[in-house]
């Protein structure tokens, strides 16, 4: 005789249907999102900084952001209301960074991941600001700092 099976999960004996388990016999979980908006090399001119010829000739910097936040409705419907607007993202990282003065890149970074992490759903910001052309004799490299804030 043959059983009737409604589908990839055995009924059971009351009638209603086994919940799904993992291997080890424990119950499914609810998949883990693991989705990130991100923008890079944003940039702006300003006068951050701690020397004179910082203060006064100022420099470019550019901002790397990642958002961490669950993108599913936004995968799923393709609509804007359900994502955050990375160009309204991109206009507040400049706002924030040239409307003012700031002595370390460490500040700038931290004023630029706690307003976007008040301002959005996010779950997690993460910062990367970089000096791209400081005034400082001798330094060939390119200054940065990278700061992650969590809810």
């Amino acid at each position: 005789m043959r059983t009737e099976r409604r589908g990839l999960l055995p009924d059971r004996a009351d009638g209603r249907r086994r919940a799904h388990r993992g291997g080890d016999g424990a119950p499914a979980e609810a998949p883990v999102v693991d989705d990130r908006l991100f923008l890079e090399d944003v940039r702006f001119f300003g006068r951050h900084g701690i020397t004179t010829a910082e203060q006064t000739i100022g420099a470019w910097f550019s901002v790397d952001v990642e958002i961490t936040l669950d993108l599913s409705a936004a995968a799923r419907t393709d609509s804007l209301g359900e994502t955050i607007d990375y160009g309204a993202v991109a206009r507040r990282i400049v706002e924030i960074g040239m409307r003012g003065r700031v002595n370390l890149l460490e500040r700038l970074a931290g004023l630029i991941a706690d307003e976007l992490l008040r301002e959005t759903r996010a779950g997690q910001v993460r910062v990367r600001v970089r000096k791209l052309t400081p005034p400082l004799e001798g330094l060939t490299g390119t200054p940065g700092v990278e700061l992650t804030r969590r809810r």
